[in-house]
Formats: C-alpha cells, sequence, structure tokens
C-alpha cells in the first residue's frame, strides 16, 4: 500500500470512530427516573409510602326545591 491509501484508511477509521463515540456519548445525559421511590425516614412527600394532605368537606344537602 502506498502512503495516500494508508492515510485513507486512517481517516476513515477516525471518523469511523467519532460517529460511533458521539452517537454513544450524550454529554450531561442522566439515567432515567423509573417512577417515585420508597420513603426515607422521616420523610412523608414526594415518595412511595407517604402521606397526602386532604382536606375533605361535608357534602352540601339535597336541595327541597322540586
Amino acid at each position: 500500500m502506498n502512503r495516500q491509501r494508508l492515510i485513507i484508511l486512517a481517516v476513515t477509521l477516525v471518523t469511523v470512530f467519532l460517529i460511533f463515540f458521539g452517537m454513544i456519548y450524550r454529554p450531561g445525559w442522566k439515567p432515567l427516573d423509573l417512577g417515585p421511590k420508597p420513603c426515607q425516614p422521616g420523610q412523608t412527600t414526594e415518595c412511595v409510602g407517604g402521606s397526602a394532605q386532604v382536606i375533605m368537606t361535608p357534602a352540601k344537602p339535597a336541595s327541597a326545591a322540586r
């Protein structure tokens, strides 16, 4: 092989590597959040098993007008 073919082969291999690496590596990527986590000791909100603040009001009486 002559020198020109070796340079073309090297540039091709580097280009393939950079494209492959660019598809695999994503800067700033974080794993997917797979849902709520179990509650830590003392934690009561934004977790599985926590408590929710619920305000209950009495039902309105049925109207007598017909």
